[in-house]
């Protein structure tokens, strides 16, 4: 399950794939929300994401969310997501999505092992299993893909999920901080404003400078 605090929680026994998170690219953040409104949403609340526009569009509202009682699965519900775009870096999210393998009794993730949270898209991504013991794994701490291997093909070609959870946390990422494209719109006009009044201001005082 994730964790709700980036304290030392980042770590993994593998090196973790970059991933470049565009916070304005409203396609990718649109595409990354539906996804979770449709695979994810059914467990994960979003409390702190109430009246942002683009997710209401994409599905993901205020209230359709599960409240769990703190009793559930075992004592361990599933968390809020809302804030999971700044408590983990989006490596470690993209990685932790995409690092479940098959084990003996169903699966376990190589980014977070003995995770609570089940897997939660066997069916697109298919099955994955290590791809070297995991002894070696933890001396050598290779590569994401390098440690796991696709044994059974999911509904979705890999390169199109490995898209779909990029999209979904870029959609985290955005979700965490929905003022960021407003921000980023607003910039320029606010720099501008400042660059005159800075001029305005420096005129005025070579006026009082030469009287």
């Amino acid at each position: 399950m994730l964790l709700a605090s980036a304290t030392g929680a980042d770590k993994a026994p593998v090196e973790l794939p970059h991933v470049e998170i565009r916070e304005t690219d409203t396609a990718r953040i649109m595409s990354g929300a539906q996804f979770f409104a449709q695979h994810c949403q059914s467990c994960h609340s979003m409390v702190y994401l109430r009246y942002d526009a683009l997710s209401n569009e994409a599905g993901v509202k205020y209230g359709v969310t599960p409240q769990w009682p703190v009793d559930s699965w075992n004592g361990r519900p599933p968390p809020d997501l809302s804030l999971v775009g700044v408590t983990h870096r989006p490596e470690w999210l993209y990685g932790y999505l995409k690092g479940y393998y098959v084990v003996e009794d169903g699966y376990d993730n190589i980014v977070m092992p003995n995770t609570s949270m089940p897997n939660p898209y066997p069916g697109l991504q298919g099955n994955q299993i290590l791809n070297m013991p995991m002894s070696e794994i933890l001396k050598d701490q290779p590569r994401l893909y390098q440690a796991l291997r696709l044994e059974s093909s999911g509904s979705v070609p890999p390169h199109v999920f490995n898209e779909k959870v990029a999209d979904v946390v870029t959609y985290l990422v955005y979700a965490a901080d929905p003022s960021v494209i407003p921000r980023h719109q607003i910039g320029p006009y606010v720099l501008i404003f400042l660059l005159i009044l800075s001029l305005a201001a420096f005129f005025l005082y070579q006026s009082y400078k030469t009287d």
